[in-house]
């Protein structure tokens, strides 16, 4: 008996756990963008300078600065540039002294400095 009593009761509802959403206000503030650091890409920018100086140091500030500006939010198109050229340069530097030593090392006639 008890069992059709308590089937018979109506089920209240339940309130939900999830808050409604506020109404949009009338007059919305513009959204002002970040402002841009001039610091952003520092290490791709002086990697790119060692394009010209000496190209295994900009490898280094290139891969350090490309890792900094992912982890900082940051565009690292500046630094994966350096590191690429300066890597290319690097190797083209190498090849072009094994080749000097090949061709010193394997000539026949014999190098003078005195005239």
């Amino acid at each position: 008996m008890k069992e059709s009593i308590k089937s018979n009761k109506t089920k209240l509802p339940v309130p939900s756990s999830t808050p409604t959403q506020a109404a949009e206000p009338y007059f919305k503030s513009p959204h002002t963008p970040a402002v841009k650091s001039y610091n952003e890409d520092i290490l791709g920018i002086i990697s790119i300078v060692c394009i010209f100086w000496f190209p295994p140091i900009g490898i280094v500030l290139g891969l350090v600065g490309a890792h900094v500006a992912k982890a900082e939010g940051h565009d690292p198109l500046l630094s994966r540039i350096g590191w690429i050229i300066n890597t290319a340069l690097t190797l083209l530097g190498i090849i072009a002294l094994i080749g000097l030593v090949c061709i010193f090392a394997f000539s026949n006639s014999k190098f003078n400095l005195s005239a």
